[in-house]
């Protein structure tokens, strides 16, 4: 209790202890070969009684001795139709002479299921992990969202109705607020509440608005429904706005973000600790930033966008919006390239300088589209030179700038979401053995950690001979855009491609046989 605040952690025996302090004792008298259980339940609760629940044994029987499935046919049956309520709950199935696809794509799903957050009239959001990030994160759930969509489109549609009813209407610079602007991250605990820190709505993102436009397209394209359209474009209108007019802060023709709040995030990409936007010799960036993928994602927006407005009708828009999305490319491929790097810089810095590190970044720019052609193979021979690519995966920041630590959070590290929109945008630039080659060292890497589950994101160090992944002590295990990145994975590798009604794929190459079962797409099932 705390004023009007309430919370409760329930905890349930169900057999009687004795309550002594914070222990709960049981005496027990067992006879030779005996057996004694209790079980336990513990349930938060945040307003009111905590709901009857019982016990899983009176689902599956005794956990004692040993356990036949078939003779508990109908109880594990009533059992997971609790568990998978909601739109995970028809998952499509997946045959593979891929061991560690098949065992990775087994735990992503469970993961993604334990995730799910229900927001009411049946709409679903994914969390962002476990333990940190029990909560909505705008730019996580949508990418999370993008991640899924071969498990079905529920969670596409469930992420665009929550965000949306989240959606800044005012400013508020206590919570980074703008209109238009899309969550950052939403909380209700006891700081929140009592508004010692601006999460019950945070908006410190600079890419969550961009990149919920990408989902209402992603939506329509796997759902044929234009009524999602209709619906959701007054949302999308207002994001379109925040990005011409909040987001680019001094008129330059790129968005920055530039924090306002005193209890914010400094740096407000997706790499937001607060030396993860430095020069390569390790001079952090100042002043408003403008990130080389946001870029990528704003000119994404505008072009899916313009499809959005021609399929409603409304091809002068559509125009208007493809001329601005052309200019932004011509723009970024001038300002943010460094001729004697063959790469692209992370960021500008408040002051118009390239942010000069080698880093992770532009690989989403491969992802948007916003690469020029001849600037592809440059970006894609840079991302797999052994200073970015460890054997395992792609590193966040280069081993040759002055910040590179393979144990920090965003400056070496390897995340598999990261990982999954760069292995992406490589296969939409045609560079389809890097792509794969990516896969594989993630799917690999799975293997090494515990139940084939990729965590948040594991170190940097180089993969030698009898060498394994390197955990990062504090990883979220899962996270959803992890778990997301092994269906993305699955998705790359099959080679999908919405085409109206049909989705074409290609032939999934070096002797791997996949075959998945049970895609739902525009409402018609299909097997890959």
């Amino acid at each position: 209790h705390r004023g009007n605040y309430h919370r409760e952690t329930w905890i349930r025996f169900s057999k009687e202890p004795l309550i002594s302090e914070k222990s709960a004792i049981f005496e027990i008298i067992l006879e030779p070969k005996g057996i004694w259980k209790t079980c336990v339940t513990i349930l938060p609760v945040l307003e009111g009684s905590p709901p009857e629940i019982s016990c899983i044994q009176e689902s599956i029987g005794s956990p004692f001795g040993s356990y036949n499935r078939k003779s508990h046919k109908v109880a594990v049956t009533e059992l997971e139709s609790k568990v998978t309520a909601g739109p995970l709950r028809d998952i499509p199935l997946l045959e593979t002479n891929n061991i560690a696809l098949k065992q990775a794509y087994d735990q992503a799903v469970n993961d993604l299921q334990a995730l799910l957050i229900h927001q009411g009239n049946g709409n679903y959001i994914l969390a962002a992990g476990i333990p940190w990030f029990v909560a909505i994160f705008g730019r996580d759930s949508i990418i999370s969202a993008i991640q899924t969509k071969l498990l079905g489109t529920d969670l596409m549609v469930g992420t665009i109705h929550t965000l949306a009813s989240l959606q800044a209407i005012n400013y508020d610079p206590f919570r980074d607020a703008e209109p238009g602007k899309m969550p950052h991250e939403v909380r209700k605990g006891e700081l929140s509440y009592f508004e010692e820190v601006p999460h019950t709505r945070y908006y410190g993102s600079v890419d969550a608005t961009p990149l919920f436009i990408r989902l209402l397209w992603e939506t329509y394209q796997w759902t044929g429904d234009k009524n999602i359209l209709n619906r959701f474009l007054p949302p999308a209108e207002a994001a379109l706005e925040w990005i011409d007019r909040w987001g680019d802060i001094d008129n330059d023709g790129f968005v920055e973000y530039r924090r306002r709040s005193r209890k914010g995030l400094k740096n407000q990409g997706w790499k937001d600790s607060f030396d993860s936007i430095s020069f390569d010799d390790g001079t952090l960036a100042e002043g408003s930033i403008a990130l080389a993928e946001v870029q990528g994602y704003v000119y994404d927006a505008k072009i899916k966008m313009a499809e959005i407005y021609r399929i409603l009708g409304n091809p002068d828009k559509a125009q208007t919006l493809e001329s601005e999305a052309s200019k932004l490319r011509r723009q970024f491929n001038e300002v943010f390239w460094m001729p004697d790097k063959g790469y692209y810089a992370i960021a500008l810095d408040g002051k118009k300088r390239q942010v000069n590190s080698i880093s992770s970044n532009p690989g989403h720019c491969l992802w948007s589209g916003i690469v020029d052609e001849e600037k592809a193979p440059l970006v894609a021979s840079r991302l797999m030179a052994p200073d970015m690519f460890s054997g395992w995966g792609i590193r966040t920041l280069s081993t040759e700038m002055a910040r590179y630590n393979p144990l920090s959070y965003h400056n070496g590290s390897i995340w598999p979401h990261d990982n999954s929109i760069i292995a992406a945008g490589l296969h939409r630039y045609g560079f389809v053995k890097e792509a794969h080659e990516i896969i594989n060292a993630l799917l690999e890497a799975s293997s090494y950690f515990p139940l084939h589950r990729l965590p948040e994101l594991f170190s940097g160090y180089p993969r030698r001979e009898r060498s394994f992944p390197v955990p990062y002590p504090t990883a979220n295990s899962p996270q959803a855009w992890a778990s997301g990145a092994i269906i993305y994975f699955l998705e790359i590798l099959l080679g999908v491609t919405p085409a109206g009604d049909r989705l074409l794929l290609e032939a999934p190459r070096e002797g791997s046989s996949i075959r998945l079962s049970g895609v739902n797409y525009r409402g018609n099932k299909f097997i890959l």
